[in-house]
């Protein structure tokens, strides 16, 4: 059982280094942003449209930010399967000490 419930919290954890990686990285990992990196409190024209407005700034907190949304409850779920699995049922313990 222990297993079984350890086994979503490393998905999860893998999921949770992906997203944190893909948002707080993000103007490295755009190639074609990389020219905004000069200066990135200045508007240009290669972040039209882009979420958090057209400085580099501004989108690279708009994806940090919604990377730290979705992580903290798959931080916080990815914790309590962990402990839950981690927790020793009444039958397994008299197994282990009757052994």
């Amino acid at each position: 059982m222990r297993v079984l419930l350890r086994v979503p919290a490393v998905i999860l954890g893998a999921f949770a280094a992906f997203t944190a990686a893909s948002g707080l990285l993000y103007p490295f990992l755009r190639p074609d942003l990389l020219p905004t990196l000069g200066h990135p409190l200045t508007s240009d024209p290669l972040l039209d449209g882009a979420w958090g407005g057209t400085t580099l700034v501004g989108a690279w907190a708009a994806h940090a930010g919604i990377a730290l949304a979705i992580l903290l409850p798959v931080v916080l779920l990815m914790r309590w399967l962990w402990r839950t699995g981690a927790r020793r049922t009444p039958a397994s313990h008299e197994a282990d000490t009757s052994a």
